[in-house]
């Protein structure tokens, strides 16, 4: 868990996070070592997807 949650935002972001799995490799054999740091990458891709995922249901929710 990356912090406590104390709204429904937050714990639903949380929900999208932890449920979702977001993998990032190289789809041509080779690794992302070329990057400073590849886990940390992957965290920022994942932090990335699942704030995307999350705007866009709020989005949903306003329109609805």
């Amino acid at each position: 868990m990356l912090w406590r949650p104390t709204t429904y935002g937050e714990r639903a972001f949380l929900h999208i996070y932890e449920d979702r799995h977001v993998s990032v490799d190289a789809s041509f054999g080779a690794t992302l070592d070329f990057l400073v740091n590849e886990r940390s990458f992957q965290e920022f891709a994942k932090l990335h997807a699942t704030i995307e995922t999350f705007i866009r249901c709020v989005q949903a929710a306003v329109a609805a």
